[in-house]
């Protein structure tokens, strides 16, 4: 004979099992269903399941990309800041050196001559200044036409082709 008090609560519904807490730990509150086996569950529950844990990964890596990013961006803040004052301090001490050279050499040939030769020396400074950062574009400029060189072929062997216009830009003549 069964039983009476085995079926006395039971229903027709799935059954619920309660949820197992680790020892010493109460059950959280509204967990009192436990999960089905992996094996049980139906295909779209496990994408849902792969994408929900996809989708966790990826904000867990952007937020330290990002953290890492904001303290990248920080450091070369403070980088650019010193050098800055470097080249405050680097303003100031032309400054005073071109000062002092002016007096010493006003002693000997007179104060206006000497501030002459000062900015003399300064304007060839100048002048060797503009011809190394212009060489520095030219090269910076020959980098690019290089590239729009390397396009120019990629498209060739493509069989793309260039259009007219970009062939006038680069002053070739349609053969």
């Amino acid at each position: 004979m069964t039983d009476s008090r085995q079926f006395a609560g039971a229903s027709t519904g799935p059954t619920e099992l309660p949820a197992v807490a680790p020892a010493g730990r109460a059950a959280a509150p509204g967990s009192h269903r436990a999960k089905p086996p992996r094996a049980s569950r139906s295909f779209t529950g496990l994408i849902g399941g792969i994408i929900g844990d996809l989708s966790t990964l990826v904000r867990r890596e952007s937020a330290s990309v990002k953290a890492e990013g904001s303290n990248i961006t920080r450091q070369a803040m403070k980088g650019v800041g010193v050098l800055g004052g470097a080249v405050s301090a680097g303003y100031f001490l032309g400054l005073f050196l071109s000062v002092s050279l002016w007096w010493t050499l006003g002693s000997a040939v007179g104060r206006s001559w000497s501030g002459l030769i000062v900015a003399c020396l300064w304007a060839l400074v100048a002048v060797v200044l503009v011809r190394m950062g212009r060489q520095q574009l030219v090269d910076v400029r020959s980098e690019i036409c290089t590239a729009e060189t390397w396009k120019r072929i990629v498209h060739a062997v493509a069989g793309i082709g260039v259009d007219a216009e970009s062939r006038r830009e680069h002053g070739e003549t349609d053969s």
